[in-house]
């Protein structure tokens, strides 16, 4: 399921990524358990493809829940630990640099900066 969601990905068609990914997801944690390295890559590919549906937040707490995992399950040097650590921090810094303030209805700004 993993390379058709890739190629529905690289086509563009990021709904039907993300309907394969979180297929891919649910299946692998019923057979594999919560913490088999396999489910690690379809955390890793969902955060990519939500990223892609400009889901932002959803996409950095998963990527951010990915490099977790990884780290208690891979260890912190391992690549795909240091990978998914370096994107979570790239979106999120993006993300925080590109908050824009609300007004609201007392004219005070808010925003949505991700900790």
């Amino acid at each position: 399921m993993g390379w058709i969601s890739e190629i529905y990905k690289s086509l563009g068609k990021y709904k039907d990524a993300e309907k394969l990914n979180l297929k891919s997801l649910e299946t692998r944690k019923r057979v594999l358990g919560d913490e088999h390295p396999d489910i690690l890559i379809s955390m890793s590919n969902l955060a990519h493809v939500l990223m892609n549906l400009s889901r932002t937040v959803e996409a950095i707490e998963m990527m951010q829940r990915a490099a977790r995992l990884q780290n208690k399950v891979l260890g912190a040097e391992h690549r795909s630990t240091k990978g998914s650590y370096q994107t979570f921090a790239e979106w999120t810094a993006e993300h925080n640099a590109a908050i824009s303030f609300d007004t609201d209805s007392d004219g005070a700004e808010t925003d949505t900066e991700i900790d």
